[in-house]
This record gives structure tokens, C-alpha cells and sequence, in this order.
């Protein structure tokens, strides 16, 4: 089985041999380049006798320095012998394998790395690796059957499997840091030396005649098939220092039962590590959750340490149960026990009249222990805190754990109900060992859950901290659990209030630990219903009594959005208390007066019932006035008054003969915005004369029979129907009539008539009239047909 095996790994492996690429031949040995002026030893497969390699060779005129022997350089050749020089540091894969003739080999001191099978099956017969070697990488010396002896060095950190397999030597090998090889005639149980850190790959493959192995405590990696089918050997201590065993380590081993691990977090382990489902002993003090975590170390049996005494505990499971707050274990002798009491009963004592609970157990011997429990009585007392703002109605009594009572608060006349004043105690006492946290967990009857949250407050005889959880189930035993955070730090006895998203919830819980904690859903109810979990008093308290008073400004429209509200508000206040309000609007708003004529601000309240009360806010004003500097010279369009801070558009006509000239504040766009920001605003238009530009205006009627256009200025064009018609546009669309222009070009319009349905006869007459601008000299003059006006109407020839 092992001879086929290896056949077949030595088989594969030749696939994979890479022949060296001559570049240049001398003395009949070649060499292939490397880079810069660095050669190995080339393929060589006709050389013969004693070879010689120089440290140098000159190819042209270059010298190179030989730094390494190539892959399969003098591979199955029949060389008697070979010097290898100083400064090859590589003799890679298969260099001198089945060199059969070669006895020995001497081997630089600058050598660092040996590649595999590099001298399977020559003939020597010793050798020494120099210092400075690092990598052995495997079946190096594979079947050199004449070699007994061999020196490692000690800086060798590498080795591959089956180094020295099928060699003739027989003592063990290793180096410094690493075991290499035992005779494979080795018999019994061997101890690896101290010092060794890593077993190399297959060092102990298939030694059936090994029946035992001492791992030093020096190491720290068990390399992959280290002990490949050793099937003699039963069990293996791994010691506490070993940080690695590779996949396949102790494959095979069909008869190892037992592993002993003295590292107290788990080692690294591959894949397959060990085959024959051993059970894993771990030491005292183990890291458990991390072995259990660990999807190698998890395939097999892991064995924890038993503590050294048993303790027996037993109860009447009706009264109460026992929980074990702190376990015995291989490392502690100490327990820490609790005697939990179901609803109705109370603790009383352990079966050797001990009353401590929680109660703190040093082992000496085993143990056993009963816990007692009896019926509990609760007192419950309710009463007002002042009889003159109201009265409770309750029995006061004794009661039995889980009665449930419930309890009335009526308020006199101007008072209302505001809560009730919560005091509990329970005749439970927890002591709080050091080594506890009491109250992390609950539960109600014999379910301990964990889930929602719940708003309410929990009293009890317990010990919490700032965050601490409490997990409970709903009182009626339902699946629903509840969480309770406190949110605040507690003693023994105090009230805390813990928040929820739930307000559902009220009943009796227990910590695991025996706390009882009472739940009251809301305080604020009434009637109220609550279970006797404890010594209890309830106290009403009383408030006077509230009324809602909201005050508010809307605008002048009276939107019911309040899209125009400035001040708001609403507050609970006391019978006959004075309010009161200011209104302050927002800019651009002013207060005008309250929705029922009022008009004092601020304004006084008296409260005696549920008020509402409304402003008026109206948006503030600005007075915009517009002046012209001359009114024979144009006129301005857009005064009056608006809301202020707003934007409106003004503009100006300039008269015949004239041009704007721009506004008092120095502004020139006609027309423009004006934002008004102020109470009051006033602007000038300012006119100047026309310049002696000269313009050109035609204006026609589109139907001459319809009616007549003409300009009778520059500025204004007039179109006038005859009777029976309308007029309809000009002929760019506008339909301004008379129409004021400011020219600054040449221009050409119609005017677009049409008829009125009429069953007047239509007697007018018309004629097209053609109208036209001229300015000569800065005199302006009209043309209607072949004749020319002044602006006065006289003729001109």
C-alpha cells in the first residue's frame, strides 16, 4: 500500500518537472539566463564522468555569476561527480535525481534552498546541509538507499514530507526547531525531544510499529500527515503550547480513542485532523465556548471537566423550585443556590434548618438538601391622602399571594383623580453575592421567556442596576412575554419605574432569583385592579381640578387652516386661575381685535370652565403714490394701497413729444416691481423731451369699408368703425383702442374691423385712410394720403 502510494505521488510529481531553457553552452555545460549577469545551470542531458560547475562562466563578452542549478539540470545522467561553487544558493526540483553513479556531494556554504526530490535515489552515502539552508521542500533524499547519515542545519525552517524516506539511516533526525525523521523499524512509544516546535509533513507516515508519541511541550505546529497511519497508537496528549495541527495530521489512526488538550482556547485543526472520532479531553478551566464554536473541533466528542462533589437538590415543585445561581465545576467547589417560592408560598427553610436564601455552599462532601415552602399572607391597606379632596373604597386585610382587589378613588367637587402612591414590600429577602447579579432574569409560573417590552412599575425585594433587563411572561400564561428595563439603579425594596411600547400587561412576576416584582399597568387608573404580591398600601392622590384653555390669532378672512396663524397655544389650568395673553403677530400682521369685539392686548382671563378664545390679525398696509414731474410731460398708472410687503407693477406713459427719463430713486425700468417694505412709499416719474430721432408709422384699416385707423400722435394710435362695425385687433394681436406706443423704430399696423349683425341698414362710407409720422429737422409732421399736417392740423403745401 505505502510503496504504490509513493509511486504514484513521485509519478505525479515527475509531470510537473520544468526543464531549464539553454541560452549558451560552455565547456559542454549549459546555462540559462536569469537577468542581469546571473545564470543557473541548464538541461544537460550528454554530459558524463566528473563535472566541474565554475562560479563563473564568459559567454561573448559578458561573465555571469552561477547562482543556482536548474530544474533537472543533470537529471538521470551517469556524472561520477560534481562540484557545486560558492554562490549557488537554489539547487531546484530534481536536479541530480537517478544520478546513480554519484557517491557524495559537497555543497557551498551559500546554499539557502533545496527543491523537491533534488537528489532521489543517488548513491551517496552521507551528507551534510551547510548553516544557511531555510527549505528543504520534500522528497529530497527519497530512496537513496546507501545513505546512513545526514546533519542538518540549524537554520532550517522548512522541511516538505519524506525527506529521508527509504534511506539507510537509522537514529532519528531533526534540527534545531524541526523533526524530520525515525527509522520506519522503530517499535514502542518515541518522546520527541524538547526544543522541537514543528513535526514535519509525514515525518512518522505510516509507522505501524509505533505505538505511542510524547509531544515536547516546546511545540507549537504538527504538520500535515505527521502521523498518517499509525494505527498502533491509542491515544496523544497535544500540550498547551501547540497552535496549529494540519488537515490530515493524525488520518488513519484507526485505533486513537483518546486526545488530550492542554490548551485552554482550541488550537487550529484542519480538515480530517483526526479520522477515527476520538473523544477530546479538555483541561480544567477551558475555554467551552469557544471549542464548542469551533466547526472543526465540533466534529468530535468534546469531554469537559466534572467537578469533584455532587450536591442533590429536590423541592415540592407545587410550592417552589431551586435554581443553582452558581455551579460547582472542576475549579470551584463553592455553590450558590436559591430556593424560589410559586405564587402563594414563601421560603422557610432547608431540610438542615439553614434559613440563608440565596445560600453559599462550600463542598467538602457530596450534599443533599430539600427546601421547605408555606402558604403566604399579605397585609393590604388603602386610604386617601386628604379626605377633603376625596375617598377611596377597599378592603383593607390580609390576603393570600395573587388575590386580586379592586379599588376605587372618588375626587370631591372642584377634584379630580390623579394617581395612586405605590408602597410594596416583600418578606422575600435576597442577599447579593459577589459572584451574582441578581434580578437578570423572570418568570411567571414554570415559563421563563423573553420578548416585548411593558410600561409599568415593578416593585420587590431585589437588587438591579442602571439598564438591567427583566424578562418575564404576561400573567395570564399565555405565549406573549414581556421584557421590563429599569431605568434607574435600585435596593432592596424600591419602586422603578421601567418603560414599554406595551400598556396591556398587569399581574404578579418572579425573578428566576425569587424576587417577586409587582406589575400595575397604570398607575393613573381607576378603578384599579391589582394582585397582592406583597405587604401593600395604596395612597389616592388627588388634584384640583383642570380646565383645557387655548388661545389663538387667526387673519381677517377667518380661515379655518390657520393659514394666517401668528401665536397659539393651549394649557391645563386650575379652576378660577387668571390667564393672561399676549398676541404678537408676525412681521407684515397687526392685531385688530378679539373675535368677540375686544380689542385690549394683552388680555385677561378668568377660568372657570373649558375656554377657547380668538384674535383677529390682518395684514399690515402700504400707501404706494405715484407723481409725475410735470403732468403736461406723461402720466404714471399704479398707485393705491397693499399689503404690505408685497410686489406690484407700475409704469409710465410719456405724452406726445416726450420720453420717460426714469424714476425719482434713480431706477430706469418702465415698467417695473416695486417691493413695498415701508408704511408709506412715493416715487416721481421724470419725462424728457423727444430726441430727433426719426420714425416712420403706417397705419391702415384692413378693410377700408369697415372703418378707419389713423395715429393722431406718436404715441396713440386710434381705430374707428363705422357704424355697424366693431373694432376686433390690431394686426399683431393687440387689441388696446386708443393704443399708446413708445417708439423707437419704424412701424406697420392694420386694424382688424368686422361687422354687427344688425337689421339697421348700413348707409356709412368709408375710404381707406393711410397715416404716417414724419420728423424733419425736430418738427414733427403727419401724412393722410397725399397730404401733409403739423401736429396742429394746418396743411402744409
Amino acid at each position: 500500500m505505502k510503496t504504490k502510494l509513493l509511486s504514484c505521488c513521485i509519478a505525479f510529481m515527475a509531470t510537473l518537472q520544468l526543464f531549464a531553457v539553454n541560452d549558451f553552452t560552455v565547456n559542454d555545460i549549459g546555462y540559462a539566463k536569469l537577468g542581469g549577469d546571473s545564470v543557473e545551470v541548464g538541461e544537460n542531458r550528454d554530459v558524463h564522468g566528473d563535472v566541474v560547475i565554475p562560479a563563473t562562466v564568459t559567454n561573448g563578452a559578458k561573465t555571469y555569476r552561477v547562482v543556482a542549478i536548474g530544474g533537472s539540470a543533470f537529471s538521470q545522467t551517469d556524472i561520477t561527480s560534481v562540484v557545486i561553487p560558492e554562490g549557488v544558493k537554489i539547487i531546484k526540483n530534481y536536479a541530480f535525481r537517478f544520478c546513480r553513479s554519484i557517491t557524495s556531494f559537497s555543497l557551498p556554504n551559500s546554499l539557502t534552498n533545496i527543491g523537491d526530490a533534488a537528489f532521489e535515489e543517488t548513491a551517496i552515502t552521507s551528507i551534510t546541509i551547510p548553516e544557511g539552508v531555510i527549505e528543504m521542500t520534500g522528497w529530497t533524499f527519497y530512496n537513496c538507499s546507501n545513505l546512513t547519515s545526514i546533519s542538518l542545519p540549524s537554520t532550517l525552517e522548512s522541511v516538505g514530507p519524506f525527506v529521508l524516506y527509504g534511506t539507510a539511516i537509522n537514529t532519528p533526525i531533526y534540527s534545531q526547531n524541526i523533526f524530520v525523521y525515525l527509522p520506519f523499524s522503530y517499535t514502542g512509544v518515541y518522546t520527541i525531544p524538547e526544543g522541537i516546535s514543528t513535526i514535519a509533513s509525514s515525518a512518522f507516515y505510516e509507522y505501524v510499529g509505533l505505538t505511542g508519541i510524547i509531544l515536547p511541550n516546546s511545540l507549537k505546529r504538527i504538520n500535515y500527515n505527521a502521523f498518517y497511519g499509525c494505527t498502533n497508537i491509542t491515544s496523544v496528549t497535544i500540550p498547551a503550547n501547540v497552535e496549529r495541527i494540519d488537515f490530515d495530521a493524525f488520518k488513519g489512526c484507526v485505533d486513537l480513542t483518546d486526545v488530550y488538550v492542554k490548551a485552554v482556547n482550541p488550537p487550529y485543526i484542519g480538515n480530517n485532523a483526526f479520522s477515527s472520532d476520538p473523544t477530546i479531553h479538555l483541561i480544567c478551566g477551558v475555554n467551552e465556548e469557544e471549542y464548542r464554536n469551533n466547526i472543526y473541533w465540533n466534529e468530535y466528542v468534546l469531554e469537559y471537566p466534572v467537578p469533584n462533589y455532587t450536591l442533590t437538590l429536590s423541592s415540592d415543585e407545587t410550592q417552589g423550585t431551586i435554581q443553582t445561581l452558581r455551579t460547582l465545576a472542576c475549579n470551584n467547589d463553592t455553590a450558590v443556590i436559591y430556593a424560589q417560592a410559586q405564587a402563594g408560598y414563601h421560603f422557610t427553610s432547608w431540610s438542615d434548618g439553614n434559613t440563608d436564601n440565596p445560600r453559599t455552599i462550600i463542598m467538602t462532601q457530596d450534599k443533599t438538601l430539600h427546601a421547605n415552602f408555606a402558604v403566604s399572607l399579605y397585609n393590604f391597606t388603602v386610604q386617601s391622602e386628604d379626605a377633603s379632596k376625596g375617598t377611596v373604597t377597599g378592603n383593607n386585610g390580609s390576603y393570600q399571594y395573587g388575590t386580586e382587589l379592586t379599588i376605587t378613588a372618588t375626587p370631591a367637587e372642584h377634584y379630580h383623580f390623579d394617581h395612586w402612591d405605590i408602597q410594596f414590600e416583600s418578606d422575600e429577602v435576597i442577599s447579593v453575592n459577589e459572584a451574582i447579579q441578581i434580578a437578570s432574569n423572570l418568570k411567571h409560573g414554570e415559563k421563563t421567556i423573553q420578548s416585548y417590552n411593558i410600561y409599568g412599575y415593578i416593585t420587590g425585594n431585589y437588587r438591579s442596576y442602571i439598564n438591567s433587563y427583566f424578562v418575564a411572561s404576561s400573567p395570564n400564561g399565555s405565549d406573549e412575554f414581556v421584557i421590563f428595563k429599569a431605568q434607574q439603579s435600585a435596593n432592596v425594596g424600591d419602586l422603578v419605574l421601567v418603560q414599554s411600547q406595551i400598556t396591556n400587561y398587569q399581574g404578579i412576576y418572579e425573578t428566576m432569583e425569587g424576587a417577586t416584582i409587582q406589575i400595575i399597568t397604570n398607575p393613573n387608573q381607576n378603578p384599579l385592579l391589582i394582585n397582592i404580591a406583597g405587604n401593600t398600601q395604596l395612597t389616592a392622590i388627588f388634584a384640583k381640578e383642570q380646565y383645557q384653555f387655548c388661545y389663538s390669532c387667526i387673519n381677517g378672512y377667518g380661515n379655518t387652516d390657520y393659514s394666517g396663524l401668528w401665536n397659539y397655544g393651549c394649557a391645563s389650568v386650575e379652576d378660577g386661575q387668571t390667564i393672561t395673553v399676549t398676541i404678537t403677530p408676525y412681521s407684515g400682521y397687526v392685531f385688530q381685535q378679539w373675535v368677540d369685539g375686544n380689542t385690549d392686548n394683552p388680555r385677561t382671563f378668568t377660568i372657570t370652565e373649558n375656554m377657547s378664545v380668538e384674535a383677529i390679525c390682518i395684514r399690515d398696509q402700504s400707501v404706494l403714490t405715484l407723481n409725475t414731474s410735470d403732468d403736461e410731460t406723461g402720466r404714471v398708472f399704479g398707485a393705491g394701497s397693499y399689503d404690505k410687503y408685497s410686489s406690484v407693477q407700475i409704469f409710465a406713459i410719456p405724452n406726445s413729444g416726450y420720453d420717460f427719463a426714469g424714476w425719482s430713486d434713480g431706477n430706469y425700468m418702465n415698467p417695473r416691481y416695486l417691493y413695498l417694505d415701508e408704511a408709506e412709499k412715493t416715487l416721481t416719474a421724470n419725462f424728457e423731451i423727444t430726441s430727433a430721432a426719426q420714425y416712420v408709422v403706417n397705419v391702415s384699416a384692413q378693410n377700408p369699408a369697415l372703418g378707419s385707423a389713423a395715429a393722431t400722435n406718436y404715441v396713440r394710435l386710434d381705430a374707428a368703425p363705422f357704424d355697424g362695425c366693431t373694432f376686433v385687433r390690431w394686426s399683431d394681436g393687440n387689441t388696446d383702442n386708443p393704443r399708446y406706443m413708445e417708439l423707437n423704430a419704424d412701424i406697420e399696423l392694420q386694424a382688424i374691423f368686422e361687422g354687427i349683425p344688425s337689421n339697421v341698414e348700413n348707409t356709412s362710407s368709408a375710404k381707406q385712410r393711410v397715416v404716417r409720422k414724419m420728423i424733419i429737422n425736430d418738427q414733427i409732421y403727419i401724412l393722410r394720403g397725399d397730404k401733409t399736417y403739423t401736429l396742429q392740423g394746418q396743411e402744409v403745401k
